[in-house]
Parts: C-alpha cells; sequence; structure tokens
C-alpha cells in the first residue's frame, strides 16, 4: 500500500528508487517489494522501461481492467519456439490479437497442471483479472477446465488432447489430414503405405491412429499391407525406422511413407536416398506440414497444406468475440486442410536446426 501511494502522489515520470533503496526504505525483503513493483506496474500504475528503471506511469491510476488488455497463450514447456511450425502458430496469433487491440503473453506451462504451485505468478495474475482471455495450445487437466469454466475469463482451445462441447475448440481436422494423405498414395496405387505417427500423447496421435484404422477399413487394406509406427518426430528417427522396414530381412517393404512432420519425411527421405530407392518412382513420401520443406525433396514429395494463419485468426476472432461480450455457441471448429501436389506454397526449409 505503501508504494501505491508512493505512485499515486508523485509526479508523472518520477522514477521510483531501485528495489535495495526501497528495501532500507520500508524495512522489507526484496521479494515482497519487487512483487509489488511488478503488481504495479501490472495495474498501470508504474512502467518498467529495462536498462533506465521503474517511472510513475502517466495517467497513473487508471484501473489495469481499462488499460491493458493481455491474453495468455498457454503452451507445453518442452516446446520449441524456433520450431518452424510453432514459430508460425505463434505469430499468427500475435498479429491477429494485435489487430483486436489485445497484447499476447506466453506461458510455457511448468506442470500439466494449469493451477499448480509452480505455475505461481500465472494464477496471482490470474485472480486479480490480469488476462481479458485464454487460449490453450497445451494440454491441461480436466480440474484446470473446471476453474476456468468457473471463472469470468473467457477461453478458446487449440489442443486436441481436451475439449469437449462446454467451451470453444478450434481443431485441425486431422481425421481430414490422414484420409487425404493416404488417399493420395492409392489414387497413386500404392497401398502398402508406412504411416509415422507422432508419439504417443502427441498431436492428437489417438485422432490419428483413428482415422488410419478407418481409412485401412473403409478401402478394404485391413490385415494386408502398411504399418503404424509411432515416433519422436525427428530425423534420425525417421531413418533408423525406414532403414529397419527396407532391409534386406524384409519381404514386404513399403510403397508408400506418410507423416505428418517435415523432420520424419526428410529423415525417410534421406534414408531411401541412402538405400538408392528412388523417390516418388520406387516409393512416395507425402508429408503432412506445409511449414518447411528440405530443397532437395521440393516437387518429389507432395504435400497436405495445414493453413495455420486460417486456424490462428479463426481461435482469436472467437476467442475476441468472447471478451467483448458477443454471444458465441460452444463447440468444436474443425479446419480443413487441403492436398497441394506442387510445391509451390510451401517455404523450402533453410538452415532450421533439427
Amino acid at each position: 500500500m505503501a508504494l501505491k501511494s508512493l505512485a499515486i502522489e508523485k509526479e508523472d515520470g518520477y522514477r521510483v528508487p531501485t528495489i535495495k533503496k526501497l528495501s532500507k526504505i520500508y524495512g522489507a525483503s526484496l521479494t515482497p517489494i519487487s512483487r509489488a513493483l511488478r503488481e504495479l506496474c501490472d495495474e498501470g500504475y508504474l512502467e518498467c522501461i529495462p536498462g533506465n528503471g521503474t517511472f510513475v506511469r502517466k495517467g497513473n491510476g487508471k484501473k489495469y481492467k481499462e488499460d491493458i488488455r493481455n491474453i495468455a497463450l498457454f503452451l507445453d514447456r518442452q516446446v520449441e519456439l524456433t520450431h518452424p511450425y510453432y514459430s508460425e502458430l505463434i505469430h499468427s496469433i500475435v498479429s491477429v490479437a494485435d489487430e483486436h487491440g489485445y497484447n499476447v503473453m506466453m506461458i510455457p506451462l511448468k506442470q500439466t497442471y494449469l493451477f499448480s504451485p509452480e505455475n505461481d505468478t500465472f494464477i496471482e495474475r490470474f485472480h486479480r483479472g490480469f488476462y481479458s482471455g485464454m487460449i490453450l495450445a497445451a494440454p491441461v487437466q480436466p480440474e484446470d477446465i473446471d476453474c476456468l469454466l468457473n471463472s469470468d475469463v473467457p477461453f478458446v482451445n487449440i489442443n486436441e488432447e481436451y475439449c469437449d462441447e462446454r467451451f470453444s475448440s478450434i481443431l485441425i481436422d486431422r481425421s481430414d489430414l490422414v484420409f487425404k494423405m493416404m488417399g493420395c498414395c492409392v489414387d497413386r496405387g500404392r497401398k502398402n503405405i508406412l504411416f509415422i505417427g507422432a508419439n504417443h500423447g502427441q498431436n492428437g496421435d489417438y485422432v490419428v491412429f483413428g482415422a488410419y484404422q478407418t481409412f485401412l477399413k473403409a478401402y478394404d487394406l485391413e490385415g494386408q499391407n502398411g504399418s503404424f509406427v509411432y515416433s519422436h518426430w525427428k530425423v534420425n528417427d525417421a531413418y533408423s525406422i525406414v532403414m529397419e522396414k527396407f532391409g534386406p530381412t524384409e519381404n514386404n517393404k513399403p510403397d508408400a511413407i506418410v507423416t505428418l512432420s517435415g523432420r520424419t519425411a526428410y529423415g525417410a527421405y534421406c534414408a531411401l536416398r541412402e538405400l538408392n530407392i528412388r523417390v516418388p518412382e520406387d516409393v512416395m513420401v507425402v508429408q503432412g506440414n506445409s511449414v518447411f520443406m528440405e530443397p532437395e525433396m521440393k516437387d518429389k514429395v507432395p504435400f497436405i497444406r495445414v493453413d495455420v494463419a486460417r486456424w490462428c485468426r479463426k481461435a482469436v476472432d472467437v476467442l475476441a468475440k468472447k471478451i467483448e461480450g458477443e454471444t458465441v455457441i460452444n463447440k468444436k471448429v474443425y479446419i480443413k486442410p487441403s492436398l497441394c501436389i506442387t510445391q509451390e506454397k510451401v517455404a523450402v526449409r533453410s538452415k532450421i536446426s533439427m
């Protein structure tokens, strides 16, 4: 309260003493002083300028709900932010949110529970009404969903791991994605399909595997050819899988490989190249990722384009309507991918660490 009074009493632009000086002035330790300064910055009383200091903010005293419009974007802590897919996702969300006048604050979940003690900073800000809305791009627990539904903070889910009809979910139609990928092979006479999927619990693997089984049944391919292999979506994983499947002791070698990841597509391609197997003449490779592609795969590997920008725009637009109080029917909305035989619309990957 003393710091808040100081912020109100002092003129605009007043330079607040350092944390160490404030600690001596008020006889408090550094931690509560730092927390109090952060809260006053959040509420609009102070402004922290990195490398310069903390100042009384012009127009101080405004309530932060009127002055700050923040959207929390929850990401899995294991997400590689430099990965082209996630870079495009984050960039798209930030761009559309900016159009609506909102800031986006990325929050890597430290635990699978959103409201676990490890996420104390988020919980503190959440209860103070610091966030106008939330986007769930990481799997959370049912208990977290119940807490969010019982609050007045609107949210939108874009993660397949947990979604129901009580809230809005904007999702990539992975079933349609699988059907398009495998259909691309079958249409060209390839029926012995090796499907390299994500590791268990990632990217809606249960949806992908279910669609894979449904496709086999629909095209009367059950119990005949093909196989589904889980991987960590790494180049080396896919390379090893393909080398094994095309080993000298294997009699039933695939004539097509499909994968949702650019990394695994490249790993498969490298293995086939080392085995002197031509792509696509001998073995067809289909990539279900539009973010990047290796230069040597261009014009050889068809891909299924997932429009990440359109997906994110839909999610942010729905959230913005919720925040502004518009009536939004809670439901699952699926964004369908599109098949691209040429590579004109895909960015050729370069200098991306894998």
